[in-house]
């Protein structure tokens, strides 16, 4: 058995995912649809059921209802044999967390398209791309069946590989008979041999770190703007949103503040693989995607990651010790500042990342 689903860009202006789920054994009482809210590496709720605008299914030909539970559940009405769910999406989430599509691009996490089947979470997971014209090009992690084909083995597996198509500019090495692939969108200048030199060096130190890869590829999927940062682990990949002036370019010699921010990001991410992906607190073996998932052991996970990717800059000579002393500084000089750190623990700080690290106001100090 496997559920399959089929995504499309159904209006690029509108901003509009088409979705189709086959489900071939549903509950005969009534399928119970879900959508996560929230999404693995940033611990908010997010209520990514907001973006769905429209639903209806079908069996052997005849409509059947839909009916919303709550926020984030619907029911459909009982019937025998397969069933097909119909939705839209909205996806204008300039973002590393959620769906975003327009006439030059469209990317997205899983957890804020793919619909659950309660009862099914442990189904081989199927997925079709249309691609909007046959310029773009599609990464992800995915197991590829064919170009625009692809598997997972269950349904928490399938939204943790985000997917990227556009026209793509593609750097690729390989190291330790795993290939490496950095995709990058949008306009730039970049010298992505310059890239592909200087990020295998970085991805060869945390190889040599930890031994052993959790992966057998691994993408960087990263998204280039006038003004922008961010990244968020995946299982085999990242996705990562960064700054023209960022990236290096042609006849560039040295490593500038601007691009050492860049490459620490791309090894915070990369670090990840291990560090919360692969070896994690016990109550992230099984992530409950419908409400928080509290730990005390955040600050060792987002805490180590964050001193090892610019240490990591240092051991492999990208940047001088006297720059990463300046690094260094900062982050001691920011907590040194923080008023908070007489307030709460590193572990009660961990725990209520949710509703305080992740919900900044004029408190948050």
């Amino acid at each position: 058995m496997s559920l399959s689903y089929h995504l499309a860009a159904k209006d690029s202006h509108a901003h509009l995912f088409a979705l189709t789920l086959n489900i071939s054994n549903p509950n005969p009482l009534g399928q119970v649809l879900s959508l996560p809210n929230w999404i693995a590496g940033s611990y908010l709720i997010r209520d990514f059921c907001k973006n769905v605008v429209s639903i209806r299914a079908s069996g052997a030909g005849e409509n059947l209802s839909v009916k919303k539970l709550d926020k984030h559940h619907w029911i459909v009405r009982p019937h025998e044999g397969e069933i097909i769910v119909e939705y839209e999406v909205y996806a204008f989430d300039l973002s590393v967390r959620s769906a975003y599509l327009d006439s030059d691009r469209a990317f997205f996490n899983g957890s804020s398209v793919f619909l659950l089947p309660l009862g099914l979470e442990k189904e081989q997971c199927d997925l079709t791309v249309e691609k909007p014209n046959e310029y773009w090009q599609i990464a992800t992690g995915l197991k590829a069946l064919s170009e625009t084909q692809f598997s997972a083995q269950d349904y928490q597996a399938l939204i943790d590989y985000p997917l990227e198509m556009a026209e793509l500019c593609i750097a690729e090495f390989e190291l330790k008979g795993i290939q490496h692939s950095l995709t990058l969108s949008g306009t730039h200048q970049a010298d992505t041999s310059r890239l592909e030199r200087d990020l295998s060096k970085i991805c060869q130190h945390h190889l040599d770190f930890f031994s052993e890869a959790p992966f057998d590829e691994y993408h960087f999927l990263t998204l280039v703007r006038t003004q922008g940062y961010g990244g968020l682990e995946h299982r085999n990949s990242c996705s990562l949103i960064c700054s023209r002036k960022d990236l290096p370019v042609v006849g560039e010699s040295g490593v500038r503040q601007d691009y050492a921010k860049f490459l620490a990001l791309c090894s915070h991410e990369y670090f990840h693989a291990w560090w919360v992906k692969t070896i994690k607190p016990s109550s992230f073996h099984q992530l409950d995607f419908s409400r928080e998932n509290y730990t005390e052991q955040l600050w060792i996970y987002e805490g180590f990651t964050s001193y090892y990717d610019e240490l990591s800059l240092l051991r492999t000579k990208l940047i001088s010790p006297e720059a990463y002393l300046d690094l260094l500084a900062q982050t001691m000089t920011r907590v040194q500042k923080s008023r908070g750190r007489h307030l709460q623990s590193l572990a009660e700080s961990s725990y209520d990342a949710w509703t305080r690290f992740y919900q900044q106001d004029e408190n948050a100090p």
